[in-house]
């Protein structure tokens, strides 16, 4: 499916109130990786974490292991968002050439 000029405003005024969340990139980043980790668990190896480990658990949330990579995951959807660019500039039509 195409990217709307609608679907892109929407998508970037929502990510701009997503921005305006105190600490975004952790409080953000954090939930998805919680999310994540709770529906699928095996994915917690490939993060340092054994399958064990409480993704909800204070031992998970404040190690700078979790805080480091749910933070770049959220850095990388600013970029993401970043290169839809300002709206205005994704959806120029030409202008009917003079004759």
């Amino acid at each position: 499916k195409e990217l709307t000029y609608d679907k892109n405003r929407i998508i970037l005024e929502t990510w701009g109130e997503v921005q305006r969340i105190s600490d975004y990139h952790v409080v953000i980043g954090s939930s998805l990786y919680q999310k994540f980790f709770n529906k699928c668990p095996s994915a917690k190896v490939l993060f340092g974490w054994s399958l064990e480990d409480d993704p909800n658990s204070d031992k998970v949330l404040k190690s700078r292991n979790f805080l480091s990579q749910s933070s770049l995951y959220v850095k990388l959807l600013d970029t993401v968002m970043d290169m839809l660019g300002p709206v205005s500039t994704l959806f120029v039509q030409e202008a009917p050439a003079l004759v």
